[in-house]
């Protein structure tokens, strides 16, 4: 059974960086002070109201997440603030959607909603898990969000599944949805966004359920 990297039950190495996010911004350095200058340059400053975007390499537009996000993991909160700090806590398996970041950047799968948590958790064997939320930050958590493309940037997000999507446009918003459910796993119903790890902080991270009758925000 295809396991999603949304609930991952361990902590592998993590990737070299990637020598450079987007090739108009420059080189990137391991820092993350680097790294964050790199995002100033590509999204502008973090926003007062609204979101930033920008569009990666990929063609897909990344946004600074002014909300919380979620996602449910088998680890401990102890062991994620400790993958955090050590630059560990990512998805290495990106089975319903090809990662939608820049290539070679570690990147979590979370979701956008509990509810997308939930409808994710529905399709995997019951087990002992958490549910996390990510809060807001300045500088905020930077990603890309496969609903948000698919509602402003379908022509690209289509060409990133890899489909050359004749009459997709013309399809009205319920053929659309079941088109890209067929085309992501359903991670369109599980509410997904790949953010760039090194955008997360260990206190940024709250545990906020055990079970799965416990999936509720807070």
């Amino acid at each position: 059974m295809y396991h999603h990297p949304i609930n991952a039950p361990s902590i592998v190495p993590a990737p070299a960086p990637a020598a450079a996010i987007q090739a108009d911004v420059g080189q990137q350095t391991a820092s993350a002070s680097s790294f964050n200058d790199v995002l100033e340059k590509k999204h502008g400053k973090s926003p007062q109201n609204g979101v930033a975007t920008a569009l990666n390499s990929k063609g897909l537009i990344e946004q600074r997440f002014l909300k919380p996000l979620y996602r449910a993991d088998r680890r401990s909160l102890a062991e994620i603030k400790t993958a955090l700090s050590n630059h560990d806590w990512y998805s290495d398996n990106f089975g319903g959607i090809d990662q939608m970041t820049e290539e070679g950047e570690s990147t979590l799968i979370v979701a956008e909603t509990v509810e997308g948590v939930r409808n994710y958790r529905e399709t995997e064997p019951e087990g002992s898990f958490y549910l996390y939320k990510i809060h807001p930050s300045i500088p905020e958590v930077v990603g890309v969000s496969l609903n948000h493309n698919r509602d402003e940037n379908l022509r690209k997000l289509i060409t990133h599944l890899g489909h050359k999507g004749e009459g997709v446009p013309e399809m009205d918003k319920d053929e659309i949805q079941n088109y890209l459910r067929n085309n992501t796993e359903y991670a369109t119903d599980f509410d997904e966004v790949h953010i760039y790890s090194r955008t997360i902080k260990p206190e940024q991270v709250e545990i906020i359920a055990d079970r799965l009758k416990d999936l509720k925000a807070r």
